[in-house]
């Protein structure tokens, strides 16, 4: 396990903004996280996984919105935060989007996968396909994958209005106080309590040359 793992400071300075508009006050929010306004300066600063975390808690905790990483994740642009999000932006065919997603990823967080070769998997199981995240000890920092779950439903979404991404979503974790927020953004039925993250994908999105891989 990597002793002191990083993330891209460009989300932490953006949650910062936006908890700041909704009422939270700025300073005190940096101050909860052990960070400086310097920190978050520079496309390529990085901060602490754990100030991120904390920055996560005292946000929610100062707009008392236990959905704020759902919307922040949900109104914000990748492509906006980190590279990644250029990139899955011309990946081309859906699959393609997906490795380079693995590929990349580490840009955005240092994240130590333990058991699983890359992060995200495409399965096809009984016909229908999903992504599944294979994000490690998901149920010690659910707003991971509310974060995660909500950049894939609202940037494909973005792409073509007019298509459902998601169908359905499975996440491992107990239902939270803020469900109804996860139905509301995702538009797609949620279960929780699941035995892996995951997302039933719409089959429009897939092409003759992106099947997903079987069982």
């Amino acid at each position: 396990m990597m002793k002191h793992p990083t993330m891209t400071a460009s989300f932490a300075a953006s949650l910062l903004d936006f908890a700041a508009q909704k009422g939270a006050d700025r300073s005190a929010l940096l101050t909860a996280a052990g960070l400086t306004e310097a920190d978050l300066a520079g496309k390529d600063a990085r901060v602490p996984m754990r100030a991120y975390h904390a920055l996560i808690r005292a946000a929610i905790e100062a707009t008392q919105d236990g959905a704020l990483i759902l919307r922040h994740a949900s109104e914000t642009n990748l492509g906006h935060l980190s590279v990644v999000g250029l990139i899955l932006n011309s990946s081309g065919p859906f699959r393609a989007a997906i490795r380079q997603l693995n590929r990349y990823s580490r840009l955005i967080a240092d994240i130590d996968m333990l058991h699983a070769p890359d992060r995200f998997e495409l399965r096809d199981e009984r016909g229908q396909c999903w992504i599944v995240d294979h994000f490690p000890e998901p149920n010690t920092t659910p707003t991971a994958i509310e974060d995660t779950f909500s950049r894939f439903i609202t940037e494909f979404r973005r792409a073509d209005p007019e298509r459902p991404f998601a169908l359905e979503v499975e996440v491992t974790y107990p239902r939270p106080a803020h469900a109804a927020a996860y139905t509301e953004i995702w538009r797609a039925p949620v279960r929780f309590d699941a035995p892996r993250n995951a997302i039933h994908i719409a089959p429009h999105w897939l092409r003759a040359d992106t099947e997903p891989e079987h069982d």
